[in-house]
């Protein structure tokens, strides 16, 4: 059996996790939001650092319109390699790329310039991606164990 979405497969039948299920719960929204292939790029952050720098722009003295975002890029390939990484497996054995159901899409990396939040509102994102794939899979598999996933996630 295998679940694909954006061009991407993670196939079940190849993986060997609680559930069988981790892989594709973890990572779907990601790749069926954010790319069409592996090597597109984009930022990806912790929505409490955008919370934190919404609540600082209320503060300014005056409103003003602020990039937010990591400033970083991460490829969908990136995002597999550490979350595969974290429990220890290998992301090439449990993902396929399928040409036939790539799209184009109009740009294959994504990067914001948040140098203005950094320097009037002092904002800088908090939560490293590598910290936030943890996270990520992390609270999936405390799910998947029956545990509360909710509070690995909002503790951020």
């Amino acid at each position: 059996m295998s679940i694909t979405q954006s061009g991407i497969s993670l196939s079940s039948d190849k993986a060997s996790y609680v559930g069988d299920s981790l892989p594709w719960d973890v990572m779907r929204t990601i790749i069926s939001e954010r790319s069409s292939a592996i090597s597109t790029c984009a930022g990806i952050s912790v929505a409490g650092d955008y919370a934190e720098a919404m609540w600082l722009a209320l503060q300014a003295d005056a409103g003003d319109d602020y990039v937010i975002g990591a400033g970083q890029s991460y490829s969908i390939r990136d995002f597999c390699e550490m979350a595969f990484a974290h429990v220890g497996k290998d992301w090439r054995a449990h993902v396929e790329v399928d040409p036939a159901l790539l799209r184009p899409i109009d740009s294959l990396v994504t990067v914001a310039q948040p140098a203005k939040a950094a320097q009037v509102l002092g904002w800088r994102p908090r939560t490293p991606f590598k910290t936030l794939v943890a996270m990520l899979v992390d609270a999936r598999v405390d799910a998947l164990r029956g545990g509360n996933s909710q509070s690995a996630v909002a503790n951020v």
